[in-house]
């Protein structure tokens, strides 16, 4: 399912670990940048950047780091 159509029900996703508490700060599916990826290519790219770095990511860095990356690629396809 793709993120955007979580729709914030929190916990009935595959995605829940990667989010904050309910209705907190950080809330994946109300996030522009993600609401066309699927949750298992998100977290695909998340375990990805985990295993290259030697200390955990905090969710919000992760998600950050994701959504520049999805910035930055769909700037080159405008190219």
């Amino acid at each position: 399912m793709k993120i955007g159509e979580l729709d914030q029900h929190c916990g009935n996703c595959s995605i829940v670990d990667y989010c904050a508490e309910p209705f907190a700060s950080l809330c994946l599916c109300t996030r522009g940048e993600l609401a066309d990826v699927d949750e298992d290519m998100y977290k695909f790219v998340a375990e990805k950047i985990q295993s290259t770095n030697k200390r955990k990511i905090s969710n919000q860095k992760m998600c950050d780091r994701i959504c520049r990356d999805i910035r930055r690629e769909q700037k080159k396809g405008r190219r």
